[in-house]
């Protein structure tokens, strides 16, 4: 569905692709990030800023303890971590215009 896409690229360019970049040496964080991240993510919209909201991702906080994987406060991470490189990547990632853009393309060049 038309929505779907743009509320999937919403949801990646809001938490998921930060934490793709945070989180691309932490294999067993990274690879769980499409699922247990979006779930907790989408949660937190649907359930504390926009109750009734539908997302196209299923809900499996109640089923999974392993969702709070995607339970990370990124924007300091961004702003302390390592080299001034997160908080570039982070300027990257929320340009409006690079909305549902690839993180691995918007990040080329930066290292956390």
């Amino acid at each position: 569905h038309f929505l779907d896409g743009h509320k999937r690229a919403a949801l990646h360019a809001m938490a998921i692709s930060p934490l793709k970049f945070l989180f691309q040496d932490r294999y067993e964080v990274f690879e769980n990030l499409d699922s247990h991240g979006a779930s907790f993510w989408a949660a937190v919209l649907t359930d504390v800023f926009f109750p009734g909201l539908q997302m196209p991702f299923e809900s499996i906080v109640d089923l999974d303890g392993g969702w709070t994987w995607g339970a990370v406060n990124f924007l300091p991470a961004c702003r302390r971590w390592g080299s001034g490189a997160n908080a570039e990547a982070l300027a990257r990632l929320s340009a409006p215009s690079n909305l549902g853009r690839d993180w691995r393309r918007l990040t080329a060049g930066l290292r956390p």
